[in-house]
Parts: structure tokens; sequence; C-alpha cells
């Protein structure tokens, strides 16, 4: 297997992040909240995250890679932007179990506690001979200053890219990466849909994303109503990346998917742990109350009873 380390600088982290509210948000109620964290906040959860968060994101890995199949087959160097604990790293790996030869994936993330957990989780599922060169690096990735102009035929994103702040210059900076003039973006970014009641009523379980959001109602976090929630929309995406940034063309499909849990409190769990809920500077009260929505909305309780959440995702493609 070959793989390099690099010194650190910066890069994003994939955020598993609450996105829909009980009623879709117009693009006009956008605040310009930062969901800005800092590094090592994410790196102290990583291995949780890994084996929570994943379960979700991991799906839409598959996804993105199948929209870029063709492409990552005959790219020379693909840049994950983002990585976190690897699950676009692992859904390569299932894509394509030899490798490529010739190819370098990097993965890259500003959390250095992510891409370790990354490479751990790489290493365990690594076979010998591996033909695809694997990189780790630590970055940041507004700016992506270790990598060269025109270097990157594919660059992904799986979770990352919508959460950076200055997302302008995040997708310029993506834009000077690229190789001209084939190159290649891909990533995915949480969304609503308006059926959200008829699944549920329809046996399909509650969204995931739409039960956070409830429960968050009372408590100050960085989870709701953010800037990233542009990324809902078909028309601001693509002004983002046409209009704004440089970008030919952009195209959104959509995906859903459900993931069974062992139970509520195991999903109430993850939102708890997750330092963007900022449940910290709730309270005991508040988180309390915070739990019993969820659970009311998700349609769970207190006992082990195994139970099913969906969840819905772009997954953008733009050249």
């Amino acid at each position: 297997t070959k793989m390099k380390a690099f010194p650190n600088t910066f890069l994003l982290t994939t955020l598993f992040a609450s996105t829909p509210s009980s009623q879709p948000l117009h693009p006009a109620q956008l605040s310009s909240t930062t969901t800005s964290m800092k590094p090592n906040e994410w790196g102290s959860i990583a291995e949780g995250y890994s084996k929570d968060a994943t379960r979700f994101t991991s799906l839409y890995a598959t996804d993105l890679i199948g929209a870029l199949y063709k492409e990552i087959q005959q790219a020379k160097t693909i840049l994950d932007i983002g990585c976190g604990p690897g699950s676009f790293g692992v859904a390569y790996l299932n894509a394509f179990p030899q490798g490529i030869e010739g190819q370098t994936l990097i993965l890259s993330d500003l959390s250095a506690g992510m891409v370790e957990q990354a490479k751990i989780v790489m290493d365990q599922r690594l076979p010998t001979n591996f033909k695809t060169t694997i990189e780790y690096k630590v970055q940041d990735g507004s700016t992506l200053e270790d990598i060269q102009d025109d270097s990157i035929d594919v660059a992904v994103s799986n979770f990352g890219v919508f959460l950076i702040p200055d997302q302008e210059k995040t997708l310029k900076t993506i834009q000077r990466v690229l190789a001209k003039p084939n190159g290649i973006f891909g990533t995915t970014a949480w969304t609503t849909i308006e059926c959200r009641d008829a699944l549920k009523a329809e046996g399909y379980g509650a969204g995931f994303h739409d039960s956070m959001e409830v429960a968050l109602d009372d408590i100050e976090s960085l989870l709701k109503n953010g800037e990233w929630k542009k990324w809902y929309f078909k028309d601001k995406i693509n002004e983002m990346l046409v209009d704004q940034s440089g970008f030919r063309s952009s195209i959104v499909h959509r995906s859903i998917h459900s993931v069974p849990w062992t139970s509520a409190a195991a999903l109430w769990g993850v939102l708890l742990n997750n330092p963007m809920a900022k449940f910290e500077k709730a309270g005991p009260e508040k988180t309390a109350a915070a739990k019993n929505i969820f659970f009311d909305a998700i349609g769970g309780t207190n006992e082990e009873i195994p139970l099913f959440v969906w969840a819905a995702a772009n997954i953008v493609i733009a050249k």
C-alpha cells in the first residue's frame, strides 16, 4: 500500500449537521450564522462520529461515486475536501476494490483527529497491493494552500464544503485547483422534502433532520438556520456555482436513504454529542425537554426497540 503523510495545514471536516425544519425555509430567511468549528472539537469525537454519523453519510458517498463513476475511473488525482472519518474513502474502496493504477486519492480535513481516524478506517480495509496511492492532508478547505493550480481531476466533498463559512472563497479555490478544462466537482449536502409527513404516515419512519431541528427549537445551536441551508435549493446552488464561482454548469440529483437504529436513545446520542448542537450551553432542563421533543418526533421511547429513520440529500455535480 502506498501512503504519504503531510505537514499540518488545515481543511474543514465533514460535519453530520442537522438540516430541514418542520417547514421548508425560503432563501430569504437564511441567516449569516457561521458554522465554523475548532478542529479539536471534531478531533475529540472522531472515533464516535465514525461509528455513528457515517451510517448515513457513507450511503451518500456511494451515490456521489455513482454520479462521478466515469470521471473517477479516468482521473489521475482525486481530492476529498472535508473527508471526516473517511466515508468517501471507504465508498471508493467498495467501488474499486483493487484500486486504479496510476491514480492518487487525497483525503483531507481541517481536523487532524478526523484525518487520523480516516487513516485508521482506511488501513483496516486496504487490501495488499492496492493500486491507488492514498494520501492524507490536514488542510484548509477555503484555501487549499498545498494543492497546486490545475492539479485535481475530480474534487469531492461528502457533507463538508457546504458548511465552510466562506462559500464564495471556497468554491473559487476549488475552481483554482481543478484541472482545466475538464475538471469536475461533486459534493453532497442535506436538503428538505415536501413529502416527509406522507413518508412517516406510510411507515417509512421519521426524517432524522426534521426531528433534530424540532428538538433544537429552544437551543442556541449552530445546526439551525445557517447560511449553508442555501444548499437546500437548486436555484441557489446554481447561483453559487455558476453565477458566482465560474463553473460552467451544475446538476442536482436528489437521494433519500433509510437507516435502522437499535433505539431512539442511540439516535439521540448522535445529536447530543454533536459539537454544533451546543447542549453544553443549554443546561439540563432544556436538554431534557429537547430529548422529549426528539423522542416524540422520531416516534421512539427509552426502550431498546429498533426503528428506521430517513434523510434526504442533494448530490451536486459541477463542471
